[in-house]
This record gives C-alpha cells, sequence and structure tokens, in this order.
C-alpha cells in the first residue's frame, strides 16, 4: 500500500483608499443647515396654496427621522464638511482570499491482477471583495470537494478491466458581503425580500451610496461519474471499449440581482412644489435627497429575485476504439462514440415555472396546469463522435501526427 496526503494554504490581503462623499455628522441627526437648500416638510403640504413648509432652521426632528432610515445608518458613514468635494471621506476597503486545499490519495495491490486506487481533494476559497461601507462589498464562497476510486483487474496478459466511480460537489456563487451575517433585514424593519442576509441598496442622489441589492448568484452542483472501460490486445490492434455515465444534480441561482432590493432617494419629497410647462405638480427649488432618505421617502424601488432552482440530468458515453500498428512506423487511432444528454429536469416546485406561448391562439401555456412538458425542450439521439488520428515516425527525432473528431460538450 502507498498513500500520499497534502495540505496547502493561502492568505491573500489587498488593501485600497478610496475617496467617497457622504453627509456630514450632523445630518445624521437631521441637521441639515450645511445644505445651504430649503429642507421642506412634506407633511405640511397646503393643496389650495400648493405650497409646503420648511422644517424650522433646516431641522429635521429626530422623531420624524424614520425607523429604518435610522437603523440603515450604522452600515454608511458620515464624511467631513460638504464643501469638500468631490470626496470628504476617504475609506480603505479590502480584498482578502483564504485559500485551503487537502488531498489524499490511496494505492494498494489487492491481489497479483487486481489493484486499487482512490484519491479525495477538498478545496474551500472563500474571497471576500469589500466595498466602501460596511456589508457592501462581494463575497464569493467557493468550495469544491471530489473524491474517486478506480478498480484495475488484469483478467490475462492482454484483457484488462477498469472500473472507475466518481463524486464531486462545486459550489461557485458570486454573492453578498452580508451572505454569513445571518438575517439581517427583517432586524432593520424591511421585509418581503427574497433574501434578507444582507442590507438593501441605498442610492442617494449626489451622494455615495451604500449597501447592495443582490442575493446569490450562480450554481451548486453535485455530480457523479460511473466508468466501465476494457482494454484487449489482439496482433497489431489494442481495442478499448466501454461506457461512460454521468449523473448531474444542480442547483441554479441566477435571478437575484435584485434580492435585497434597492431604494433611490432624490430631492422631491423634501423640495418645494411648482408647476412644469406641462401643468403637472412636481419638486421646484430647495430639498436634499438625504433629506428624503431620513424621512424613509424614497423616489423608486425594487426587489427583484427566485428561489433556487433544481435540475437533474443524465448523460451516457458508449465508445470504441482501436489503435493499429499499420506498420512499424505508421500507428492509426480510430473510434466512435455516442454522446446522450437528456434533457435537464426541473425538480419540485420548479417543474410548475416553465411556460410557452401558442402561436395559434396566442395564450400562454403553463406547465403547472400540464400544459407544456417541463423540460421545455426534446432530447438528440444523433450526437455520434467519429474520430481518426494519425502518427508518422519519420525517423528517431520526427513524429508526424494528425487527427480529426467531432466532440460534444458534456456541461449544460
Amino acid at each position: 500500500m502507498w498513500f500520499y496526503g497534502g495540505y496547502e494554504g493561502l492568505r491573500e490581503i489587498t488593501g485600497f483608499a478610496r475617496g467617497v462623499f457622504t453627509p456630514t455628522q450632523a445630518m445624521f441627526g437631521g441637521d441639515l443647515t450645511e445644505v445651504g437648500d430649503t429642507i421642506y416638510d412634506p407633511l405640511t403640504l397646503n393643496e389650495d396654496a400648493e405650497t409646503r413648509d420648511p422644517f424650522p432652521n433646516n431641522v429635521i426632528p429626530t422623531n420624524r427621522i424614520n425607523s429604518v432610515s435610522q437603523g440603515l445608518l450604522q452600515f454608511y458613514r458620515p464624511g467631513a464638511s460638504l464643501s469638500q468635494r468631490p470626496n470628504n471621506l476617504f475609506v480603505n476597503p479590502r480584498n482578502t482570499l483564504d485559500d485551503d486545499q487537502f488531498n489524499l490519495r490511496i494505492d494498494t495491490a489487492l491481489t497479483d491482477t487486481q489493484s486499487l486506487f482512490g484519491q479525495f481533494i477538498h478545496s474551500k476559497s472563500p474571497a471576500v471583495r469589500e466595498g466602501n461601507f460596511p456589508l457592501t462589498g462581494s463575497f464569493y464562497p467557493n468550495e469544491i470537494q471530489l473524491g474517486m476510486v478506480q478498480h484495475t483487474w488484469t483478467l490475462s496478459p492482454s484483457l484488462v478491466n477498469t472500473f472507475r466511480f466518481g463524486a464531486s460537489r462545486n459550489v461557485a456563487l458570486f454573492s453578498n458581503e452580508g451572505r454569513d451575517e445571518g438575517s439581517i433585514l427583517p432586524g432593520l424593519g424591511i421585509f418581503n425580500t427574497f433574501d434578507t442576509r444582507g442590507v438593501t441598496a441605498q442610492n442617494i442622489q449626489g451622494f455615495s451610496g451604500f449597501g447592495r441589492a443582490n442575493g446569490d448568484l450562480g450554481n451548486l452542483d453535485n455530480n457523479y461519474q460511473l466508468d466501465q472501460g476494457m482494454s484487449y490486445i489482439r496482433g497489431n490492434h489494442q481495442f478499448r471499449f466501454g461506457t461512460s455515465i454521468r449523473y448531474r444534480r444542480t442547483w441554479q441561482q441566477n435571478s437575484n440581482a435584485g434580492a435585497h432590493g434597492n431604494l433611490a432617494y432624490q430631492r422631491r419629497f423634501t423640495a418645494a412644489l411648482t408647476r412644469n410647462a406641462a401643468g403637472a405638480l412636481g419638486p421646484g427649488d430647495g430639498g436634499n435627497s438625504f433629506a428624503d432618505f431620513l424621512l424613509g421617502m424614497p423616489s423608486t424601488g425594487g426587489v427583484r429575485g427566485l428561489p433556487m432552482l433544481p435540475y437533474r440530468f443524465t448523460q451516457y458515453m458508449p465508445y470504441v476504439q482501436d489503435t493499429w500498428k499499420l506498420r512499424r512506423n505508421l500507428t492509426m487511432n480510430w473510434g466512435i462514440s455516442w454522446f446522450k444528454d437528456t434533457i435537464a429536469d426541473p425538480q419540485g416546485f420548479a417543474r410548475d415555472l416553465p411556460h410557452g406561448f401558442d402561436a395559434q391562439t396566442g395564450l400562454l401555456k403553463v406547465a403547472a396546469l400540464g400544459e407544456v412538458d417541463p423540460k421545455v425542450i426534446a432530447s438528440d439521439n444523433n450526437n455520434f463522435t467519429p474520430r481518426l488520428g494519425l502518427a508518422w515516425q519519420l525517423d528517431d527525432k520526427t513524429v508526424i501526427r494528425t487527427g480529426a473528431g467531432v466532440y460534444y460538450s458534456d456541461q449544460q
């Protein structure tokens, strides 16, 4: 028996310096005297006069600051004077990568004609790209696990059988920096988002924004592999034949770009009122986007996401190959395989989501009502892959090789 094990670790930290422009500490408390423009109270609307009253001294009373906005301020940072443009605050975000890899391999001879080989590899390499403010950056929770065992049996001097089984798990995600901090948004008073492990993106006109909208994006894959092959030597021929089977279980998360939601604030609700050329009443002079934020009055907002969608599919690849030594210095390699890839089949609730369009009636057909197949497209059974190669040895130093083949990708 022979065995081998190894570990490799990497710790990488890269620092940056960036300039941003944010409201001052006084503004965080509702004092907007430094703004210069008059801040109007949206709750004092006089519809007949089409006016709003200003906040006394441009100060928003503490009891008027929205509780959600107050909670969000812990993920923001105040800058110095508003006169310091374009940057009144300098931050030092870091990029970090923590990579750990383990591997183990064992080889053993069971008998004079049988041997067993196995290996296991584990790699975990989470990476964080910090943003300008707390939990504003991105997170990559990458991880790979792979295991395989192979049995080789020499049945005769000319016949060898090889059986292999393997499994792997791959986590490849682009996520929010707050992903591993637990559920945050309900504690802030923000509900009905597709993910709560982060801070809703806040876009404040005229200032650097904070928070991040996206949740998990990417996929988790469990792959299972079964290979059975034989090698048979007869005369000038070395035949190889067998089959490979791949079973794939994948969870796709590709629609969570706005899972935490995003809110945008403009100088709208705290501005004076005026009528435009079309006669519509809207914001006029004064106001401030950060004042709108403190009052919890976004101009626009949205949330976009889907649950993780599970799929299953299987691949079959039987093959036959011959390495034929035509002459002492000329070898031909030919073979053919068949590639069968079943259509990715959605599982559970995801089977109800696919839909199609009926061109004759102009109506949608939905899988939930049994009107369309959840697998959407039909399978293809004509994927044959012939291959041919030649190796011509001109002399002891020169070999000419040429080949051609048809190949199909084994990934969907």
